[in-house]
């Protein structure tokens, strides 16, 4: 991500609770949202790894690649498949639980089509769901995601596109980024976007 400025406003009531700090790395920009993470056991306040490289989170990574003890298959709009566990994708979307818990025949048969992703996208979709890891598709694809997220729900993937999109923005794509964060009134990719055209509207 570039972003370039950071404002920050924590009132009484959101002090992380006892034994956790707040971790900001500069950069980043944060909008409504604050992490927390565990004190190390000196007591300080150091920098701690980035979540989707903790043990806990590899360890569903490992589980996603290897498919152990997989119970639904979903298949994209080309036909491809992914072996996932459906508590998994239920806890982060509330489309897949009720999906999974109100389908009849995707119960029995254990498959689900989803018929209006691409396989690429439902990859990435699916991958962030285990791990939270940054994104790993091109720049015009993360609107793509961006949809898919919020037809099925999924805020927190919502806002990992967003920081990816105000980080991919170049000459290429800075007007079709600004139009795209106007249509789905996402105001600090649209702040980001204009800006960048501001500074090379020659180039553009």
């Amino acid at each position: 991500m570039s972003g370039r400025s950071l404002t920050i406003s924590v009132s009484q009531k959101s002090d992380p609770p006892s034994g956790y700090y707040y971790v900001v790395n500069p950069g980043t920009i944060i909008s409504g949202r604050l992490a927390f993470y565990p004190k190390t056991s000196d007591g300080g306040s150091k920098d701690t790894m980035p979540p989707y490289q903790h043990p806990l989170v590899k360890r569903f990574g490992a589980l996603l690649e290897n498919g152990r003890l997989a119970d639904c298959k979903l298949v994209s709009r080309d036909r491809k498949e992914f072996a996932v566990h459906r508590a998994v994708l239920a806890a982060h979307s509330s489309v897949f639980a009720a999906m999974f818990e109100n389908n009849m025949k995707e119960k029995l048969s254990g498959q689900c089509d989803i018929k209006d992703i691409d396989g690429s996208v439902l990859e990435a979709l699916i991958k962030f769901a285990y791990t939270c890891a940054p994104l790993e598709l091109p720049a015009a694809d993360l609107p793509v995601l961006y949809d898919a997220a919020d037809k099925y729900d999924m805020h927190d993937l919502r806002v990992r596109c967003e920081e990816e999109m105000v980080g991919a923005i170049n000459v290429d794509n800075a007007l079709q980024y600004l139009l795209y964060a106007k249509e789905r009134r996402l105001q600090d990719l649209q702040m980001a976007a204009a800006k960048f055209i501001g500074e090379n509207g020659g180039e553009i």
